[in-house]
């Protein structure tokens, strides 16, 4: 594999937001960069961002089925959210996965599968095939490990003994027996597959390699953790070159703050919560203007920008994160996988605002680095924003922490450490094969 002149065939398939795609383009850069031939298997939404970087792209199902998911008002209510995303998003798409990667299968003959844990279908054709396949895990909390202490929601502790991590997991999974095997397989009977049982869990252990694509500094590896699995570090791609027609503009407002010595406070909530911003965009405008710092909106769409805003507050629709973090004094976002990891890359501090999910997770580990504080979103306000983002810019510890955080990341190499992975199983594979 790696420097041996042998190339593999790899088939990388993910479903979700630009936060679930994104790390998986990283690996598959780097994949193609050693040489490799790749083939991703998304929704159509990211279908240009993708190409426009060279790389092959099978649809998977129609761009609205996305563009539901992420727009539907459930999705940002923390106990509304799972269950749209088990139903809508990952439910809906495991029978046109399992189809897609069979079409791939017989006429791209991957050697192997990387897949999103989320991706079902996948692990199911590769089964199937007797194609080996890697699972890539973006959150710790979805390694179910009980010595982690993850949490789900705002109200838990954030160090749990163990007996209570035990007993929520074990809660989790008879839950997810009902909401998530019963459904599912259904649509193996009619595939011909036997059914399972606790399938969300199978679907991140049942595989050759499995890869969390973290920083060892969020999370190390532990005991209890699954088979064959390695933190790998974070895996960044952020450019979308269909939205990048104003940087230009930011980069000339970017440059004003430099020249004045105020750097500018970064507001961001994604590219799925965004949806659902509600008046965070308001009252961020409004707390810098009493703050009196520049600040940079980063809303997702321009009719998400609040009117009349202050005179050195500005808003884009999108901006590479790569541009605009590093050059804040800090950053205001809602906890999501990629842009907690590009935040804490950046060495900036954070005010973390998590809706659902496993923003609360990624949201409590970025305070325990100590480089973070967490206001949550229904606590959002003028005022609360404008006293948080205080603390945080007066903070010297905050702010040398998430420098040394900063500093550290950057020195890992995420994808070259999963491409390593995946290029081990795809040898392995071919040296059974000959």
């Amino acid at each position: 594999m790696r420097g041996t002149g042998a190339v593999a065939r790899i088939l990388i398939t993910t479903i979700g937001s630009g936060g679930d795609v994104h790390p998986f383009v990283a690996v598959a850069l780097e994949l193609v960069r050693r040489g490799h031939e790749v083939e991703m298997l998304v929704n159509p939404h990211y279908q240009e961002r993708i190409k426009a970087h060279g790389l092959r792209v099978r649809p998977l199902g129609e761009a609205q089925d996305l563009l539901d998911v992420l727009h539907h008002p459930h999705l940002a209510r923390p106990w509304l959210s799972p269950l749209l995303i088990i139903r809508e998003l990952i439910g809906r798409t495991a029978e046109p996965t399992l189809e897609g990667v069979e079409a791939s299968l017989r006429e791209f003959k991957p050697d192997v599968i990387v897949r999103h844990h989320i991706s079902l279908g996948s692990r199911w054709a590769a089964a199937r095939a007797g194609v080996p396949s890697v699972t890539c895990v973006l959150a710790p909390i979805f390694w179910f490990n009980p010595r982690d202490g993850a949490v789900q929601s705002r109200w838990q502790m954030e160090r749990p003994p163990m007996w209570l991590a035990n007993l929520r997991l074990t809660l989790g999974r008879l839950a997810m027996r009902v909401l998530f095997d019963r459904p599912l397989n259904r649509i193996r009977r009619a595939h011909g597959l036997a059914p399972e049982r606790d399938q969300f869990r199978r679907e991140v252990e049942d595989a050759n390699a499995v890869l969390g694509l973290w920083s060892p500094s969020v999370r190390p590896a532990l005991e209890g953790d699954p088979a064959k699995s390695v933190v790998c570090g974070f895996c960044e791609f952020d450019r979308s070159p269909t939205q990048e027609s104003r940087l230009d503009e930011l980069k000339a407002f970017l440059d004003s703050c430099e020249a004045e010595g105020r750097a500018p406070v970064v507001f961001t909530l994604g590219t799925s919560v965004v949806h659902h911003h509600g008046g965070f965009y308001r009252h961020a405008a409004a707390a810098m203007e009493r703050l009196g710092r520049p600040a940079v909106l980063l809303t997702g769409a321009d009719e998400y920008a609040p009117k009349g805003l202050p005179a050195k507050v500005r808003a884009f629709a999108y901006a590479p994160y790569t541009m605009v973090f590093s050059r804040a004094a800090a950053v205001v976002h809602h906890g999501g996988a990629g842009t907690t990891a590009a935040a804490l890359r950046a060495g900036r501090p954070t005010v973390i605002v998590p809706f659902a999910n496993d923003e609360f997770d990624n949201a409590r580990r970025a305070k325990l680095l100590g480089c973070s504080r967490t206001l949550h979103a229904g606590q959002v306000s003028e005022r609360a924003l404008e006293a948080a983002i205080r603390e945080t810019l007066e903070s010297d510890t905050m702010r040398a922490k998430a420098a040394t955080v900063g500093e550290r990341m950057r020195a890992e190499h995420g994808p070259a450490r999963a491409a390593d992975e995946i290029e081990r199983v795809a040898a392995q594979s071919k040296a059974r094969r000959a």
